[in-house]
């Protein structure tokens, strides 16, 4: 947020201020590593993707009963592929990548766990390159930064 503001100015843009959500995930995020890590280690993989996921349906709930969800698919058959997708997204993408990450958690440990949040800026350039977009040097640095970060914390 410091560099946005640097570049950019607080005046630049009237909701700045929704950029501490992305502070507050990233704090929340590690916490989870740590809380699954040091309570939760005894649980399967399955069981811990299945209690987050529930208890993430029950906080979506609200927001699906009190929006038009219902009455937009009483019309055309397009919703329903939206939703095919959505639902396979979410269990292929959300389900299976927790069961991976929970059981790597397990396995190999918190820190290294959370390493590999740290090979996503790679995946990112490379759809990137792949859709043709432009790639310029401050990304090629940044992303050596990462991993250079990340091969500091992983060196013994």
């Amino acid at each position: 947020m410091i560099f946005l503001f640097l570049a950019k100015g607080v005046d630049a843009n009237a909701y700045w201020y929704y950029g501490f959500l992305v502070i507050l995930a990233t704090a929340c995020y590690g916490l989870n590593i740590a809380l699954v890590h040091h309570y939760l280690k005894d649980f399967q993989s399955l069981q811990l993707v299945s209690i987050s996921l529930f208890f993430m349906g029950l906080f979506a709930l609200p927001v699906l009963l009190t929006s038009d969800f219902l009455a937009t698919f009483q019309a055309a058959e397009r919703p329903w592929m939206s939703l095919a997708a959505s639902c396979t997204l979410g269990l292929i993408g959300t389900g299976l990548a927790s069961l991976l990450f929970y059981q790597l958690i397990r396995s190999a440990g918190a820190i290294f766990a959370s390493m590999v949040t740290y090979g996503l800026p790679v995946v990112a350039i490379g759809w990137g390159f792949l859709a043709g977009e432009s790639i310029n040097g401050w990304q090629v640095l940044c992303l050596g930064v990462i991993m250079g970060g990340v091969y500091l914390v992983n060196r013994k």
